[in-house]
């Protein structure tokens, strides 16, 4: 649904003649853009309906769809002689003065992240069980950032406001621009503690119970969120003075999960260890003793040299596991690696909804047979 405070006007204005050249360019843009929608609705069919895996999916699919329909309006432009201007939140839209700086940027940030997303998915092409499920939840974020990036390149080529709609599973249509660009520019986000963003105990999750609908889950954060599909909210945030992902995930429109994903990086990888035993130490602080709590060597190679353990969980040695429980949720925190890749998560579950994301789950997977 268009939201009702943000309008795009698209004026069509007739001039002297087409433009076969541009349209042939376009042609060949969007090609590769319904090629990209081809592989990602393949790839879409592993994950079962409602997991958080199929909604990382399914936030790239909209995302290549909306850049579909943006160079489809282009295209129309081209060939039957209008030009378009945009009105966003009332203003006229124009392309930023330092276009070419930010195009350059945007290129290499494009480039970078294909690399990133490469070298993910084969990292998770060879890993499996909890690990596994951590490392691909990487490679598809790392997907969905290289799509948003190339939507925001192809709209400033193309004289577009790079702003990325919010995208639903029944709404795949290009949506009115969101108030700040995804990636272009930073953003200024307040440093929150574990313990802050959940201060008050009627709550599960931040600000949120389990149970929620989405639109209810977006009216506790003040951010518009980076993505969002029927099953999964996504903001950026900094929790901890650590940059994370903070992640809904629904069944039915009822919030079942979510999880802080922690993208902090470190050149020394004993840091991570340090950033595992602070939030542990702030959880604690917030859910009390903890019920389990795991330090499981895989490998002994580097047990005996604390320097190297983090490098050990880098390859898969070691895993740090802590959880809580509170009457409602299952929390856990989890410190892991493969490949020299590290992964630092922290998980709530509800107790009591927890069988109805399995039973979407299975639903999806039954009707796929």
């Amino acid at each position: 649904m268009r939201s009702s405070w943000l309008i795009i006007m698209i004026s069509l204005v007739l001039v002297g003649c087409n433009d076969p050249e541009t349209v042939k360019k376009l042609e060949q843009e969007i090609e590769k853009v319904n090629q990209n929608i081809s592989e990602t609705t393949k790839e879409i069919s592993k994950y079962g309906e409602g997991s958080a895996l199929y909604g990382l999916v399914n936030l790239r699919l909209s995302v290549y769809k909306q850049t579909l329909s943006m160079l489809e309006q282009k295209k129309a432009a081209a060939w039957y002689f209008p030009s378009f201007s945009y009105s966003v939140e009332g203003k006229l839209y124009s392309p930023p003065e330092d276009l070419a700086s930010k195009l350059s940027t945007l290129e290499s940030e494009l480039l970078a992240a294909k690399k990133e997303a490469e070298v993910a998915q084969a990292k998770a092409a060879s890993s499996g069980g909890l690990i596994g499920a951590l490392v691909s939840m990487e490679a598809e974020t790392k997907e969905l950032i290289v799509s948003q990036l190339n939507y925001q390149l192809i709209a400033l080529r193309n004289g577009f406001p790079p702003y990325i709609g919010s995208t639903s599973a029944q709404d795949s249509k290009l949506q009115p621009p969101s108030p700040t660009p995804v990636s272009l520019e930073s953003k200024t986000q307040v440093n929150e503690k574990i313990d802050d963003s959940q201060s008050s105990s009627a709550v599960d999750f931040r600000k949120t119970t389990w149970g929620m609908s989405k639109s209810q889950v977006k009216a506790t954060e003040a951010g518009v969120p980076n993505s969002e599909d029927e099953s999964v909210l996504m903001y950026s945030s900094r929790i901890s003075g650590m940059n994370a992902l903070v992640i809904y995930i629904f069944a039915e429109n009822k919030l079942v999960r979510a999880k802080y994903l922690f993208t902090e990086e470190h050149s020394n990888r004993n840091d991570y260890i340090t950033d595992y035993n602070s939030l542990k130490e702030a959880l604690g602080k917030k859910y009390g003793k903890i019920k389990n709590e795991e330090t499981v060597w895989r490998n002994d190679l580097y047990r005996d040299d604390f320097s190297q353990w983090g490098f050990a969980v880098s390859l898969g040695h070691l895993i740090y596991y802590s959880q809580w429980n509170t009457e409602n949720t299952n929390i856990s925190l989890v410190l892991s690696g493969e490949n020299y890749d590290i992964k630092l998560a922290a998980e709530y579950t509800s107790k009591a909804l927890e069988k109805l994301e399995e039973k979407v789950r299975e639903k999806k997977q039954s009707s796929e047979l």
